[in-house]
């Protein structure tokens, strides 16, 4: 009824043409905004194929670009189709009957494949009309899929929450076979990450005065905390550049196997054992196959103390009696080490009466600030005799011990640093000729306590 209105009433004020309306609700573009995702290029193809400048009156003139021009590179945009043909209306006319505001930019939505769809842009007078493809097509489909389903697992959400971000965006629907799209997408990364490794490796012979021996550190991680994941990942980074050189992926688990209940041609299993004992095993992989595919022994090795990753390497004895592989520590770690230690001892001890009758913690006594600061401490004692002899640094790490031991009546500093730089305000206080007071010891009991973490 309401077309029929329009054209019994009213003609075009730029054509001046009568019965030429078509109010209708039965093509994609309406008052109700419809997204898609669409590569520039395309879009310029569209405008090009189709129309010609309302100014100039020249053809194959559009440059169509988000602050820059379109190139070869795929450049994807999400845009409302009543936007689209807004822009089409006020800027090109039909290249074929010459018409301004003559064109219908609709999406056909039988064309789907996942994101990608049709785009068409329909003269109304002449019926002259361009279709393209929102994407370009790759050997795995349509790109915008490819980027659309990486996209989303780099972030970490699958199928189900593409499914709810399309719709909330009212963009098409993601693509069915969304799983599919994963091999692709590992074959590349597979290959781009191990141009990567050789290149980081290359890098630390170089910073290593192009020896081939050279220092890494070694690290696992889970799916899930616990001793019960069933995949586990270990890295292998190099200590002269800080890059990834090399990685190990461990599963006891394969979706594939678990739904036919027998084994597949393509089985993810690689590990049988213990979920703990995931790191060890990468450890022990990726150190095997270092020589066969870098040419590098790596003969320092950097964990995090509490692995069995060293332990097992070192009985295998990869690189012969002549290439031992030596363990270095993590500051870090030993000192972590030392607060956990605290923590547990006073966890045990909460409810015990020390030989002062009172509990281990509480005001003026080890409470878990206390024990913070301890750990900063034993950390400062090592990182500044890196270098030095053991004897220095366990002197260093004795002296706390002392300094909270020492009270007013009973300094004991004589293995705090000495000086007006002293970190010990005691030996400061002898070379300034101030006064001292003791404020921060700790009673003998705890003391005494926690003198076997130490």
């Amino acid at each position: 009824m309401l077309n029929d209105i329009f054209n019994n009433i009213a003609k075009c004020r730029y054509c001046d043409k009568s019965f030429c309306f078509d109010v209708a609700e039965n093509f994609s573009v309406d008052t109700q905004s419809r997204y898609v995702i669409i590569d520039l290029n395309m879009l310029n193809d569209i405008f090009n194929n189709i129309a010609k400048c309302r100014y100039c009156d020249k053809s194959f003139c559009f440059d169509v670009a988000e602050n820059f021009s379109v190139d070869t590179q795929s450049r994807y945009v999400i845009i409302d189709l009543n936007m689209l043909n807004d822009i089409f209306n006020k800027i090109a006319k039909c290249r074929y009957c010459d018409k301004s505001f003559c064109f219908d930019v609709a999406e056909n939505k039988s064309s789907r494949k996942g994101l990608a769809t049709s785009v068409s842009a329909t003269c109304k007078y002449c019926g002259s009309g361009h279709t393209s493809m929102t994407s370009n097509t790759v050997s795995e489909g349509y790109e915008v899929n490819l980027r659309f389903v990486y996209g989303m697992r780099c972030i970490g959400i699958g199928k189900s929450a593409a499914q709810i971000f399309c719709a909330l965006m009212n963009l098409p629907p993601p693509p069915a076979k969304f799983d599919r799209l994963y091999t692709p997408i590992f074959k590349a990364l597979e290959t781009v990450s191990s141009r990567s490794m050789v290149n980081s490796v290359n890098e630390a012979v170089i910073e290593n005065e192009h020896n081939k021996n050279i220092a890494i550190a070694l690290d696992g991680t889970w799916q899930k905390r616990g001793h019960t994941s069933k995949n586990g990942v270990v890295t292998a980074t190099s200590l002269d550049n800080g890059k990834v050189i090399d990685f190990e992926c461990l599963s006891k688990y394969c979706f594939e196997c678990k739904s036919t209940n027998k084994t597949c041609d393509n089985c993810q299993v690689n590990y049988h054992g213990f979920s703990a004992g995931m790191e060890s095993e990468g450890a022990l992989r990726i150190f095997s196959r270092s020589l066969p595919n870098y040419n590098v022994r790596y003969v320092q090795y950097l964990g995090d103390g509490d692995s069995k990753g060293f332990l097992r390497v070192q009985e295998s004895n990869i690189y012969g009696d002549e290439f031992p592989v030596e363990k270095l520590e993590c500051i870090g770690h030993v000192q972590r080490r030392m607060g956990a230690r605290l923590r547990a001892l006073k966890n045990n001890l909460k409810s015990t009466k020390l030989s002062d009758n009172k509990p281990i913690s509480g005001r003026g006594r080890l409470t878990d600030a206390e024990i913070l600061l301890l750990q900063k401490y034993y950390g400062l004692a090592i990182r500044r005799n890196v270098g030095k002899s053991v004897a220095d640094m366990s002197k260093s790490i004795w002296a706390i011990y002392f300094h909270k031991l020492s009270t007013d009546e009973n300094p004991q500093h004589d293995l705090c640093p000495m000086g007006e730089e002293s970190w010990c305000g005691y030996n400061k206080s002898i070379v300034s000729g101030e006064k001292y007071t003791h404020k921060h010891s700790l009673p003998d009991a705890v003391i005494f306590k926690i003198k076997k973490n130490f």
